[in-house]
This record gives structure tokens, sequence and C-alpha cells, in this order.
């Protein structure tokens, strides 16, 4: 998939929704490559977010339908003629009734959705934007690519080999990933982001632990930063890396 072919692909991309997507997540990885085409998606996120928020903030006058309905009331019409008109009026609503239901269904930006999609990403074979076990190197591209490189690790992590980096999104906001080897040979993954317009982030230092996914997790808030550290495992191989 060329730029070209990923940006057509992305103009229909949700942020925050359709990451999990496979067409949206390949597209992806090809804006990761291509910087116009990341700043055009980072636009476009801001631009659905804009845009969602100020339609949901919109208030509806009490008693629209009717004075819609008494402003529009007409002689009785040709019945073909008529019928036609309906049917019209019938196909524009269910086309503006699908798009709705499916807004409708798509999650709200909460943190547990956040969870689950992160999770959902590193449960299978994803490709990182960077291999490296040097950290500096690893915060240096973090910051290169506007994703957040400002972060604080537990001190057991940053005495647990790194492997490297990708740069992530949920919605408009950029999201760190870091991915550390265990002893025993397993993963662990660290996602860093800001707390922006997402419900039921963690407010304090206090690790809250969840299942998600197939692995576990731990989540924290601090320096104006949430972390979400994830493993295979239970929630006694989680904490000797979460913050004393």
């Amino acid at each position: 998939m060329n730029s070209r072919e990923a940006r057509e692909i992305l103009k229909t991309y949700r942020p925050g929704v359709d990451w999990t997507d496979a067409a949206f997540h390949e597209a992806l990885e090809v804006a990761k490559r291509d910087p116009e085409l990341a700043a055009w998606v980072r636009e476009q996120g801001l631009v659905y977010d804009a845009i969602r928020t100020s339609l949901r903030s919109v208030p509806v006058p009490e008693g629209l339908a009717a004075d819609i309905l008494a402003r529009h009331r007409r002689p009785r019409p040709h019945p073909v003629r008529n019928f036609l008109q309906i049917a019209a009026a019938v196909a524009v609503l269910l086309s503006v009734a699908v798009f709705w239901l499916k807004d409708w269904r798509r999650p709200t930006a909460s943190f547990p959705d956040y969870r689950a999609s992160m999770t959902a990403l590193v449960s299978k074979k994803y490709p990182m934007s960077l291999e490296s076990p040097d950290p500096a190197l690893v915060r240096k591209f973090l910051a290169n690519n506007q994703s957040p490189a400002d972060y604080v690790l537990p001190s057991a992590l940053r005495g647990t080999p790194l492997l490297g980096c990708a740069t992530l999104s949920w919605g408009s906001n950029p999201v760190s990933l870091l991915c550390f080897r265990k002893p025993n040979g397993d993963d662990l993954w660290l996602f860093v982001t800001e707390p922006v317009a997402m419900q039921g982030a963690p407010a304090s230092t206090a690790p809250e632990f969840a299942e998600a996914r197939g692995l576990t997790t731990a989540s924290w808030q601090a320096g104006g930063k949430v972390y979400l550290l994830s493993s295979r495992g239970g929630a006694n191989e989680l904490t000797p890396y979460l913050p004393e």
C-alpha cells in the first residue's frame, strides 16, 4: 500500500474507533512512514473530534418537530407524485439513520475503550516503529514523531531490556508504546498518553488492575501522563514493574 492509497482509506477513518480494523491499521502504518500523511491524519482527527463534539453540544429546541411539520403543511398532492416524494424522503432518512446508528454504536472516548484497543493491538503480531535497546534513542525517536517522550519509567522497568517502540494514536491523541522483555521471555508493553477527554482514566499513582484481551493490565497517572502496562500472566507478574 502506498501513501495515496492509504490516504483514500483514511478519509473514512474514525479516530479511536477503527484502530483495530485491519485495513485502517495498515494505512496508519503507512502514515507513520510518511510525515506529510501523518500530519494530515492528525489534522483530520482534530476536525473529526471538533465536529462531533459540536454536534453533540447543540441542544434540540423544544417543539422543533411540531414546528417543522406545521411550517411544511401543503394541500394534498397527486397520489403518484406523493408516493415518489415519500419514497425519496424515506431513502434519505434511511441513509441518515444508518450513518447515525453507526455513530451511536461507536465507543465513547473512555479509558476502558482505550485499554481494549491498545491491548488488542499487542495481543497479536504488530510492527514496531523502531527496534532499539537504547532508551535515549527511543525517547528521541518518539519526540521527533510527536509522541509522548517525557515519560517517567518505574525503577524496575529502567533495568528491564528494552526492545523498541511504536508511535500510535487514540483519537487525536498520540500514544507511545514501549516494549520490554521480561527474564522469562515474555514481553511487557507500556503505553503512554495524555488523559485528554478520556473518561474513567486513572487519577492517581496507585495502579489499577484489569483484564483485557487476555492480558493483565495495570494503569496509573503521574506527571500529566496516563500509563498502561500490560503483559501475559497475572497481576503478581506485573507488580514488580509498577511504581513504588
